[in-house]
């Protein structure tokens, strides 16, 4: 199971995977909070177009905690969670699709940059939505 930051898929990307399903279990269908929500691998490998991958849009799925234990203690969970996975909108499919091939990147800020004068700044403007949401 891919946790924030781990197994090549960024927290950001974790994020907008969740965000993408619309905050809902894709087992249970039920709506929770993001920190509620586990990104669960249907297989441990998966195997596209020859290359071996598990960050595909199609070996993964959205679970909240108490079905992803169950999905754990099923030994035919997988066939379940592909089902699943394969009733996704193909809105839903395609965005997640983006979300993997986007590649994370640290920014650096110049160095004479004072950045206290820039969030100074941002607030006067109410331009901090920038720096709490990215938008």
């Amino acid at each position: 199971m891919p946790e924030q930051g781990q197994a090549g898929i960024s927290a950001v990307q974790v994020k907008r995977i969740k965000l993408a399903v619309g905050c809902i279990c894709e087992r249970c269908r039920r709506m929770f909070r993001l920190p509620l929500l586990e990104i669960h691998y249907i297989r441990e490998h998966c195997r596209l177009g020859g290359r071996r991958t598990e960050n595909v849009e199609e070996n993964l799925i959205v679970l909240c905690s108490a079905c992803h234990q169950k999905v754990h203690a099923t030994s035919h969970a997988e066939r379940e969670l592909a089902a699943l996975r394969s009733a996704r909108p193909a809105s839903v499919r395609g965005a997640i699709r983006t979300i993997l091939s986007q590649q994370s990147r640290t920014i650096h800020p110049p160095a004479d940059i004072d950045l206290a004068e820039v969030f100074r700044e941002a607030l006067e403007v109410g331009g901090i939505d920038l720096f709490l949401n990215g938008a």
